[in-house]
């Protein structure tokens, strides 16, 4: 990548890391915020059409959510028992928005 971009730097007349503005970090403050991110995580290759079931995906954590996979990562446990009490209650709450929405 990066003879990549110091032939692509050189052509267009340009310096720095090719894609460095495309990241922007975005501050979570509201539970609502934070709720409809973590569905959209799970669910976006689905949406995408990439997989039909959000567990196929395998770049996800979704089968951590679920009960599926152990995490080594607290926040996983803590934040599905804040809002879903637990893997089956995130499990059946997904499954019902994509029933709902068809996708």
């Amino acid at each position: 990548m990066t003879s990549y971009a110091q032939h692509f730097n050189a052509r267009h007349n340009q310096y720095g890391k090719l894609f460095a503005s495309k990241l922007n970090g975005k501050i979570v403050n509201r539970d609502d915020y934070l709720y409809n991110l973590i569905m959209y995580i799970h669910l976006n290759p689905v949406s995408a059409k990439i997989v039909k079931r959000p567990e196929d995906y395998t770049y996800s954590d979704y089968n951590i959510w679920i009960g599926e996979r152990v995490s080594d990562r607290p926040w996983d446990d803590q934040l599905r028992t804040y809002f879903f009490r637990n893997a089956q209650g995130y499990y059946q709450t997904v499954n019902e928005y994509l029933y709902r929405k068809n996708v």
